[in-house]
């Protein structure tokens, strides 16, 4: 597979000339060991990998002292930690090590930002920085709009993650069932929140028809046949293992806005495809329209993940139906898009003209996507 540039590759790179510690969260699959390794490579060909998902290694990093770890690791310029939530107090770990050799740089990966920020955050607290990657973003795979217009259908039907949008595998939907099964199932079901994998597959699959719509947790409590507590524990795990991620309501009033229900959004379409058993050309599906807006609002969200700035992201809906589908908040300023699968104008209702101040709506469709590309 050739190696494909991250746009979160600069600041990586930036924050190990830092000598802080980049940690890489992520859904296993989207190049995050790829990556990692690459940029060590380019610090040093001999840089030090460790794969923390294997028993050995993982015992071999827990509760050890900073003499311990020097003589496992060598003296390598970098290091690179796959994996890392797999490491009992791998925080601490890393904190002794940061301390101690202070000249040496350090990566840590993880799948899951549940088990390693728990794990991380406090004892890293000022020696670190904090990425997300996602699957590959549209800018990522091309910069020339035609050849990027082509991509879609594939994108929109079979998701992003590397293989699949790179034509690096034969059997896409067996690729898709495995990364469902065996990473998605195996690592949700780990965490004991529950034990029944058919709850949790009919919980992904409500959520997967539901995409794109606003969510109750009264109503996938009922469908699921759990209760709506462990739905909440439920949904939170998703989106802290990168399967969802979930946009809230924009409010004048703040209070009244913390009652409204939240959208949610697959991270990856392939998986979200599969989980409903429709991998249908677009022509064929009566869901176009969610699938656009679900991808229009990742790729939006790509673009700006890598960003110093903080940037917080809504989407906005009044009691009489007329809704804004995504609004990112940069400083004091409100952007908002519309994402359009048809070639139907749009416009900024009245009501959220009256309540914001917000610069002109820009609309994305299949043929002006340019929003997705901005960089």
């Amino acid at each position: 597979m050739p190696y494909i540039k991250r746009l979160l590759e600069p600041y990586i790179k930036q924050t190990l000339s830092d000598n802080k510690i980049a940690v890489i969260y992520g859904p296993r699959q989207v190049g995050k060991t790829t990556i990692a390794r690459h940029l060590a490579a380019e610090i040093d060909p001999d840089y030090k990998y460790l794969n923390c998902d294997e028993p050995d290694v993982a015992v071999a990093l827990a509760d050890k002292t900073s003499t311990e770890l020097r003589i496992f690791i060598g003296s390598p310029k970098i290091i690179v930690f796959d994996e890392a939530q797999r490491v009992k107090n791998i925080g601490v770990t890393l904190k002794l090590l940061a301390d101690t050799y202070p000249d040496l740089k350090i990566i840590a990966t993880g799948s899951s930002s549940f088990e390693l920020a728990n794990a991380i955050n406090e004892p890293l607290t000022g020696r670190a920085y904090f990425f997300t990657m996602w699957p590959l973003a549209l800018s990522e795979l091309s910069k020339d709009p035609v050849e990027q217009r082509r991509m879609l259908e594939s994108l929109l039907i079979y998701g992003s993650y590397p293989v699949v949008a790179l034509h690096e595998v034969n059997d896409i939907t067996r690729y898709l069932g495995d990364v469902t099964t065996n990473y998605l199932y195996r690592d949700l079901l780990s965490h004991g929140v529950i034990r029944s994998e058919a709850v949790l597959v009919s919980l992904l699959k409500a959520l997967a028809l539901q995409a794109g719509g606003e969510v109750s947790l009264s109503e996938l409590s009922r469908t699921v046949g759990v209760d709506v507590a462990t739905v909440k524990r439920l949904m939170d795990l998703l989106e802290k293992a990168f399967v969802i991620h979930r946009l809230s309501p924009l409010s004048k009033n703040p209070r009244s806005g913390i009652r409204k229900l939240n959208k949610v959004y697959f991270t990856d379409l392939g998986v979200r495809n599969y989980l409903i058993g429709n991998l249908n050309a677009t022509d064929l599906r009566s869901d176009q329209g969610l699938l656009w807006e679900n991808f229009c609002v990742n790729e939006l969200r790509k673009q700006t993940g890598p960003l110093a700035e903080p940037i917080n992201d809504y989407f906005w809906r009044n009691y009489a139906g007329a809704e804004v589908d995504y609004i990112q908040q940069k400083a004091d300023k409100l952007y908002p898009y519309e994402a359009k699968w048809g070639s139907k104008k749009a416009s900024l209702p009245k009501a959220f003209k009256d309540d914001f101040d917000s610069q002109p709506l820009q609309v994305i469709s299949p043929s002006d996507f340019s929003a997705l590309t901005l960089r």
